[in-house]
C-alpha cells in the first residue's frame, strides 16, 4: 500500500503535451469508440481519463516514503514494454511518465501488452485488494470505464436517468455478457440462440425495426416519385393579417439546414398566387381626393409637423414603434401629419382613420379638441383618442380598438354627432388580441418550399421572424410580436390540436409511466390510451 505521506506521480509531473495530442485525436475516431454507441453532450476523453487515473494511482518513485516493492514491481513491469529504464528513481519516473503519454494513445488502450502493464503497476501500488475509483456525475461514464480497464472497481452514479441507463449498458451488460452466448426470444415466442450481446442486439433490432416501420408507415408516406421521407422540419405557422394576403407564414429564424463545407443546404420559396377572379372587378382603381399630398401643404405646417416628430413623447414613441412599417393588419400609417390646418399624431390613408395621442395639455383644452375632431370628421376621417397612461400600461388594449377600427369599413358619409373621443373599452379577455379568421383557405396564397445548394450564403432566404416581428413572404406584411403572441394563444400554444366535447386532447403522453399494481418483473410501460379511459395514469 502506497503511505500517506508518499506524493502521486501527478503531483509532480504529467505528459501534458503528448496526452493533450491523443486527446484531440479522440474525436476522429469511430471505430469501437463509445461515442459511436451512444450521445453524450460533455464527453470527457477517454485519453486524458486513463492518463489522470494512472497519474492519481501511482506514487512518485522519487519520493522518500514510495515502498520499495512498487519499484521493485514497476521495472518488472514496463521491462516488456519500450519505455526506456535507468537503475536510478529519476530514470523510472521518466519511464513511467513516458508510459502514461504512450498509454494515452487509442491504438494502444486495448493492446495486450501495456494493459498488463498498467494493470500490474496499479496492483503493485494497491496490493491485492483492487482499489475503488468513485464518480458520482458520470455522465457518459469515460472516467469510470477507464477506472475498469486500469484494473479497479468502480462506482458511477448520475441523476439523469439517460445517463444510467448508459453506464449500466456500458459497465455492466457490455462486459458481463459481451462474447457469452445469449438466448433471444422473438416476437412469435420461438427462441435463439446469439453469439454474444453484438448479435442478440441486431436480432432485437431488426424485429423493431420492421414493426416501427409499419407502424408509421402512415406518417412517412412515399413521394410520387417513390422516395421516402425520413424526416420534416417543423414550425409553428401564423397567418398574415393583410385584409388582401391571409397566407400561413412560417416562424423560422433561418432556412438554413446545413452550412458545412461541401454540404451546404438550404430552403428556398415559391409564391402561389391566388386564384384570379372569373370576372375583372367592377370597381376598378380611381384616385381620390389628395388635399394630404406634400405639395399643397403650407411650408409652415410641414415644419411644425417635423418638430414634433423630434419631440414625440414616450407613448408616441411606444405606438408608433407598433404601427410603423404594416405592421398592424398591414396598413401604412403616418406619424405627425399635417392635415390643414392641423397635425395629428397618426393617420392611415387606407382607412381614413387618425388616432390622437393626447396628454396633459389636450385634457385642459377639451373644447379645441372637439372643434378638431368635428373638422376632422367633416373631412370623412375617423377619430379616435387615447390617453398617454392608457398607451403606455395598456398597449394591447389600445391596439385591439385600433385593430377594430381598422376592419370596419370606413363611413360614407361624416358621422353627424361624432365626438370622436373613445374612452377605453373593456372587452372579453381583456389584454388578449383578436385574431383574423379566414375563410376559403383555398383562395389564399401559399407557400411552397424546396431544399436546393446555395453558391453563396446570400442566395438562401432570411428567415421570417426576429424577436421585434414576424414578416409575411408573400406579401410583406409586418406583425409585431403582440399579434403573433395572440395567434399562437389561439392554437393552443402554437400547435394545431383537436379537442373533443369534453376540452380534452384526444393524443395520450407517451412518456406518462405506470407505477402500482405492476405483475411481477413486469417493466414499466408507457400509458395508453385504455389507461387513460380507466383513470390509471398519475
Amino acid at each position: 500500500m502506497i503511505p500517506k505521506e508518499c506524493k502521486r506521480l501527478i503531483e509532480v509531473d504529467f505528459p501534458i503535451a503528448l496526452v493533450s495530442k491523443h486527446s484531440a485525436r479522440e474525436k476522429s475516431i469511430r471505430h469501437g469508440h463509445p461515442s459511436t454507441l451512444h450521445l453524450w453532450w460533455a464527453r470527457r476523453p477517454l485519453a486524458a481519463c486513463r492518463a489522470v487515473l494512472l497519474g492519481l494511482l501511482l506514487p512518485d518513485p522519487c519520493d522518500e516514503y514510495c515502498p520499495k516493492d512498487f519499484k521493485k514491481e514497476a521495472r518488472r513491469a514496463l521491462a516488456p514494454t519500450p519505455c526506456a529504464l535507468e537503475p536510478d528513481d529519476e530514470g523510472l519516473r521518466k519511464a513511467l511518465l513516458k508510459f502514461i503519454g504512450d498509454f494515452s494513445n487509442w491504438d494502444l488502450s486495448s493492446n495486450p501488452v501495456y494493459l498488463k502493464a498498467a494493470r500490474t503497476l496499479v496492483k503493485a501500488a494497491h496490493g491485492d485488494e483492487p482499489p475503488l475509483v468513485v464518480d458520482p456525475f458520470a455522465g457518459g461514464g469515460s472516467i469510470p470505464l477507464e477506472a475498469l480497464r486500469l484494473g479497479c472497481d468502480a462506482f458511477a452514479s448520475d441523476l439523469n436517468p439517460v445517463a444510467c441507463l448508459i453506464l449500466k449498458v456500458m459497465l455492466e451488460d457490455i462486459p458481463r455478457w459481451g462474447s457469452k452466448k445469449i438466448k433471444v426470444k422473438r416476437q412469435n415466442c420461438e427462441e435463439v440462440e446469439a453469439e454474444g450481446l453484438a448479435e442478440a442486439l441486431r436480432i432485437v433490432g431488426k424485429e423493431i425495426k420492421e414493426k416501427a416501420e409499419k407502424e408509421l408507415a402512415e406518417f412517412y408516406p412515399p413521394d410520387p416519385d417513390g422516395s421516402k421521407p425520413i424526416a420534416y422540419l417543423w414550425a409553428r405557422t401564423v397567418r398574415c393579417e393583410s385584409p388582401n394576403c391571409g397566407a400561413e407564414i412560417p416562424l423560422m429564424r433561418s432556412f438554413w439546414l446545413c452550412k458545412k463545407a461541401n454540404r451546404k443546404r438550404a430552403l428556398r420559396y415559391k409564391i402561389l398566387p391566388k386564384p384570379s377572379p372569373s370576372e375583372p372587378s367592377p370597381i376598378g382603381r380611381g384616385k381620390g381626393e389628395g388635399y394630404h399630398g406634400a405639395s399643397s401643404l403650407p411650408k409652415d405646417l410641414l415644419q411644425f409637423a417635423r418638430s414634433l416628430r423630434k419631440e414625440q413623447t414616450d407613448a408616441e414613441a411606444r405606438l408608433w414603434f407598433l404601427l410603423r412599417d404594416r405592421r398592424l393588419a398591414g396598413k401604412k400609417f403616418r406619424r405627425q401629419h399635417a392635415i390643414p390646418p392641423y397635425v395629428v399624431d397618426f393617420y392611415c390613408h387606407d382607412a381614413q382613420l387618425v388616432i390622437e395621442v393626447d396628454g396633459g395639455q389636450h385634457a385642459e383644452a377639451r373644447r379645441r379638441d372637439d372643434a378638431r375632431t368635428a373638422f376632422l370628421e367633416s373631412k370623412g376621417l375617423r377619430v379616435i383618442r387615447f390617453w398617454n397612461n392608457e398607451v403606455l400600461q395598456s398597449t394591447e388594449t389600445v391596439l385591439e380598438v385600433v385593430w377594430r377600427e381598422l376592419l370596419s369599413p370606413s363611413p360614407p358619409t361624416p358621422l353627424p354627432q361624432g365626438e370622436g373621443n373613445m374612452p377605453p373599452m373593456a372587452f372579453e379577455g381583456a389584454g388578449k388580441l383578436p385574431s383574423m379568421a379566414f375563410e376559403g383557405a383555398e383562395n389564399l396564397p401559399r407557400v411552397e418550399f424546396e431544399i436546393f445548394e446555395p453558391k453563396i450564403e446570400k442566395e438562401a432566404p432570411t428567415g421570417t421572424v426576429t424577436r421585434a416581428k414576424a414578416t409575411c413572404l408573400c406579401c410583406g406584411t409586418v406583425l409585431p410580436p403582440e399579434r403573433v403572441r395572440a395567434q399562437l394563444a389561439d392554437q393552443r400554444g402554437g400547435a394545431d390540436v383537436i379537442f373533443d366535447s369534453a376540452a380534452k386532447p384526444p393524443a395520450f403522453p407517451q412518456s406518462t409511466m405506470l407505477a402500482g399494481q405492476q405483475p411481477e418483473n413486469e417493466p414499466l410501460r408507457g400509458a395508453t390510451a385504455r389507461d387513460l379511459k380507466a383513470g390509471k395514469v398519475i
